[in-house]
């Protein structure tokens, strides 16, 4: 879809709030990979001693791990997705004007 310019556009407070979420969600990938990361690492290291800390690496299932890390950008993008058509269905049926409809529907299409 090409980007369609929006002329006049003046983001009212709820699109404000949006994209504040959205800067919110953002941040969602590295905060969950780093707590997710200090958890198994806590687990493996604290209250061990050197030989329970080696039994305890080969036990932590690394491929579900690392699977787990790899859908983190995913589920972000849903959760941003899903920001983004609450935002173009509440225009739709408020019957606000048509260049919100529009710049919502743009930033779900990549448009900046």
């Amino acid at each position: 879809m090409a980007c369609t310019p929006i002329v006049n556009l003046r983001l009212d407070d709820e699109s404000q709030a949006a994209l504040e979420r959205i800067k919110k969600k953002k941040n969602f990938s590295k905060i969950v990979s780093a707590l997710a990361s200090a958890g198994i690492f806590n687990s493996i290291f604290t209250k061990s001693k050197a030989p329970v800390a080696a039994f305890n690496i080969t036990q932590t299932d690394w491929d579900l791990y690392a699977q787990s890390m790899a859908s983190l950008p995913r589920i972000q993008r849903k959760m941003i997705e899903q920001e983004i058509d609450l935002m173009i269905i509440h225009y739709q049926i408020n019957g606000y004007d048509r260049n919100h409809i529009l710049f919502w529907k743009g930033i779900k299409n990549g448009c900046k």
